[in-house]
């Protein structure tokens, strides 16, 4: 991190989407955002100050995330296997106006097994009620 170039503010307006992803290139901040997207939700949940210039959302009822994990010698199965697990367990508890913040998620597989499978677990998500 640059503390010399100073912070970099991001302005979304996710209104009534039940849907939004962001793309961009490797280093660009994506991983960053998201994190800065879950604080500022969690904390503002729990009636905290959000550093931001303005923060305005609504109370969610579950956050959940799926985030790319270090590889464990302890795991018993395949890390796309682990990843599948922990995808599961998180669709289990998606509920009505739910955030669901997914960085990396199946980067153990290929390019274009990685596609397939965010574009299945994607149209899941959206017929889910």
């Amino acid at each position: 991190m640059n503390l010399e170039r100073g912070v970099v503010g991001n302005t979304v307006n996710a209104n009534h989407k039940s849907l939004a992803i962001v793309t961009g290139t490797n280093q660009g901040g994506k991983s960053s955002f998201l994190r800065s997207v879950g604080l500022a939700q969690l904390m503002m949940q729990c009636g905290l100050f959000v550093g931001a210039e303005a923060f305005a959302a609504e109370l969610c009822p579950a956050l959940l995330t799926h985030y790319k994990r270090e590889e464990d010698t302890t795991m018993k199965s395949g890390k796309f296997h682990e990843e599948l697990a922990r995808m599961s367990e998180i669709v289990n508890h998606i509920v009505v106006n739910s955030i669901l913040l997914l960085n990396e998620s199946f980067a153990a597989t290929n390019e274009r097994e990685g596609s397939e499978i965010a574009k299945q677990i994607v149209c899941a998500l959206l017929e889910k009620p």
